[in-house]
């Protein structure tokens, strides 16, 4: 059962979190989540929207997989088992249109993570892998809690890039003020 946990693909996937504005208008983006046929579940939650959506990947079969996306008002989007082009295609169709400020390209922060549900482990992050009991899968809480940690550590990273940026820039005016005197 242990070597199951390893090779079953459905029991690993993508965390990805991007930060790609100063805030998410939450009203449109839930107009634009309308209209779309993949949306299997919504939920609301203080400063972020979950939805489940569902995939078809593979052409040939009836069967779908399902991906957690994280919404949040403050410019970040965090997904759960999504490959990289449906992540892609989310942010430019769906989440696009709601941004507000959108970041410039060389701000746009993206981190990236591995989940793994298991029987055997207990619950642990190692490596930029979580590790998550497989009957907690099905628990929107603990996605909610564990993305939003994700998506402040994300914000942040843009806050410190600009700081980096603003310190850089302004690092000679001591050495300019001394000798200057203006």
């Amino acid at each position: 059962d242990d070597l199951e946990d390893v090779y079953d693909k459905d029991l690993r996937g993508r965390i990805t979190s991007y930060c790609v504005a100063e805030s998410i208008e939450r009203k449109i983006l839930q107009e634009e989540l309308k209209s779309r046929q993949d949306v299997v579940a919504q939920e609301n939650y203080s400063e972020v929207l979950y939805v489940k959506h569902a995939y078809q990947r593979d052409p040939g079969s009836q069967n779908l997989s399902f991906a957690d996306v994280f919404y949040f008002d403050y410019g970040v989007v965090v997904t759960w088992n999504l490959t990289l082009k449906e992540e892609r295609l989310l942010l430019q169709q769906l989440v696009q249109p709601a941004l507000i400020d959108p970041l410039p390209m060389l701000e746009v922060e993206v981190d990236e993570f591995v989940f793994h549900y298991t029987v055997s482990e207990r619950a642990h992050i190692q490596n930029d892998v979580f590790t998550i009991n497989k009957y907690a899968q099905h628990d929107n809480l603990l996605k909610v809690s564990i993305s939003h940690a994700l998506a402040q550590s994300t914000k942040l990273s843009v806050y410190e890039y600009r700081v980096v940026a603003i310190v850089e820039e302004t690092r000679d005016l001591p050495e300019i003020l001394a000798s200057s005197g203006k």
